[in-house]
């Protein structure tokens, strides 16, 4: 099911990116367009400034777009992210305009769910001395479509955790409406090497369209953490 959303959603992306601009890039009033984005709290950009594999998401007005948005901001604190149904995606999805329109959408608590992150360890063969470095990762299924991905680089010997060399994540597949900022991360290594700690800060980025406008809105700042044994 997930693989045939995704094919369909990627087809629909791919399509848009070779045809013509889209309808909801086209001229407003340019003063209808600031009061939008000053009640959303958003900053207007164009279709060029949307990140890539990104879909953003249509609602009919003002009330709707600010309800999604502080039930996915409440849901997001909670560790819950939105899931809807194939059938729902399918329905929503605009492939003329590579928009999600949620203006028929009664999108409630009980869309939304959390998922349990998924933890996996690569080694690097390569080493300089007794010292070698390998990759920790944390994926958490944000819905049907995205991922939710941290990567810890470090380095170890004699069957411990030595020295974290970087820290990175990533917000991966096609994502709803919204994207990732990593802003700094905190890494640590505790019980005498057998253990790497690590937390990554920063923010989601919603991306919203009322009445041809397209609207990017700074979500609140957001941690997410892992820990991993040797």
């Amino acid at each position: 099911m997930k693989k045939k959303i995704y094919s369909l959603l990627l087809i629909g992306v791919l399509s848009f990116n070779m045809s013509s601009t889209p309808v909801f890039a086209s001229g407003v009033d340019t003063i209808n367009q600031q009061e939008i984005a000053s009640e959303l709290n958003g900053t207007i950009i164009t279709t060029d400034e949307l990140p890539d594999n990104v879909i953003p998401i249509k609602f009919d007005n003002i009330e709707q777009a600010k309800k999604y948005i502080q039930l996915s901001e409440q849901m997001l604190s909670e560790e819950k992210s939105l899931n809807l149904s194939e059938n729902q995606l399918e329905s929503a999805y605009d492939s003329e305009n590579n928009i999600m329109d949620f203006s028929n959408l009664n999108i409630t608590e009980k869309d939304y769910q959390a998922v349990s992150p998924k933890l996996s360890q690569i080694n690097d063969s390569s080493s300089i001395l007794s010292t070698n470095t390998g990759v920790k990762t944390y994926s958490k299924s944000m819905n049907l479509t995205a991922s939710f991905n941290i990567y810890a680089k470090y380095s170890y010997a004699n069957s411990k955790f030595k020295s974290v060399i970087s820290v990175t994540s990533t917000y991966t597949g096609l994502t709803i409406g919204n994207s990732w900022t990593q802003d700094t991360y905190s890494s640590s290594i505790t019980s005498s090497g057998k253990k790497l700690n690590v937390t990554v800060y920063g923010h989601f980025d919603h991306y919203i369209i009322i009445d041809t406008t397209l609207t990017q809105i700074s979500s609140t700042k957001k941690q997410y953490s892992a820990s991993w044994d040797y």
